[in-house]
């Protein structure tokens, strides 16, 4: 379904993805979950892209689009949060700040060092960065014959696997190359997928419920049985195969799933929150951290030893408010304007 050119039941997948991101970055959970998480949640927003990706503007004007959406924001992001960091240290902690602290984090947003040392509580928006390089390099992948863009894409994936097992850090690779290449590889996916998706559920109703069950049940039991610890900020993968049988299945199944239940009221919901992702994505890292600050204020929490699941609940309606405010901020701005 189709609403204001959107399509809902993707906004409902990066709702659910969204959350996703702030359980991951959620203190004190257990492994496993962390690492189900890590092994697709990325993969599926990059999937995503794909798979409302189109040829609507001519190259410069795309390039401006993108950048307008994703690489204006990358660095506000980055200059908000660095300002919040620095009065944070001043006045909360009481720590000095000084010149060389402020022009590492102002280099590490430039290059996209993407860690805590170089880009203080705003290291998530390497995200924004990447998928705008992505789509640079995918606009002209899309254009190619079906065969040809697939074989590109598989070698991009291999050069990112391969520099993976290289040794590195935040620092070797600047502007989060080779994830980029990776996050081409997982859009060419979506992309296809769009082509396809919507005849294959209408045609074969069943076998599909039958086949996200059983792509669902596998891929869970193959990610608990390896362990497989994922992180694409790190441009780390471990068991390559592992690693595209949980990312690939998963994403395809999600997204089905939400195109099934495009209709269910609490999707709506989820579909408001799919279309403010780029808040929290910005601003998940002080959320987090404040509302651990706020865990020992509160009088039911304070005594006892702080646990995953209150301070995840406590985030997540920590974001919610920030969504609120940015929004309001946004419609106050347009009506001064």
């Amino acid at each position: 379904m189709e609403k204001d050119n959107r399509l809902e039941y993707i906004d409902i997948c990066k709702g659910i993805g969204i959350i996703l991101v702030i359980l991951g970055h959620t203190y004190y959970g257990p492994e496993i979950l962390y690492n189900i998480i890590y092994s697709f949640h990325m993969p599926l927003f990059f999937v995503i892209s794909g798979f409302t990706f189109n040829h609507k503007f001519e190259y410069i004007g795309f390039i401006k689009k993108k950048a307008q959406k994703l690489l204006i924001p990358y660095f506000a992001f980055g200059l908000i949060n660095l300002f919040i960091q620095v009065l944070w240290k001043i006045l909360y902690l009481q720590e000095g700040v000084d010149f060389p602290y402020i022009k590492n984090s102002v280099v590490g947003i430039l290059l996209c060092f993407s860690s805590m040392q170089y880009m203080p509580n705003c290291s998530p928006i390497w995200f924004l960065l990447c998928l705008f390089i992505a789509n640079l390099i995918f606009y002209w992948l899309a254009k190619l014959n079906r065969i040809y863009s697939w074989g590109i894409a598989f070698i991009f994936m291999s050069i990112s696997y391969i520099l993976s097992k290289q040794p590195h850090d935040y620092t070797t690779y600047p502007w989060k190359f080779p994830v980029f290449l990776t996050a081409v590889f997982f859009m060419q996916i979506g992309y296809i997928l769009r082509r396809y998706l919507d005849k294959i559920i209408e045609d074969n109703r069943s076998i599909t419920n039958i086949g996200c069950g059983i792509l669902l049940v596998g891929t869970l039991t193959l990610e608990i049985a390896t362990n497989n610890s994922v992180g694409l900020n790190e441009n780390q993968y471990g068991n390559i195969i592992a690693f595209l049988l949980t990312s690939v299945p998963l994403s395809v199944v999600l997204i089905t799933l939400c195109r099934k239940l495009n209709n269910v009221y609490l999707c709506k919901s989820l579909a408001w929150l799919g279309r403010n992702t780029i808040y929290v994505v910005g601003f998940n890292y002080i959320i987090r951290d404040i509302a651990t600050e706020v865990y020992y204020l509160l009088p039911i929490l304070r005594k006892r030893t702080i646990s995953f699941l209150p301070l995840f609940v406590l985030t997540l309606i920590m974001s919610l408010i920030c969504i609120k405010l940015c929004d309001a901020f946004k419609l106050l701005t347009k009506k001064q304007i």
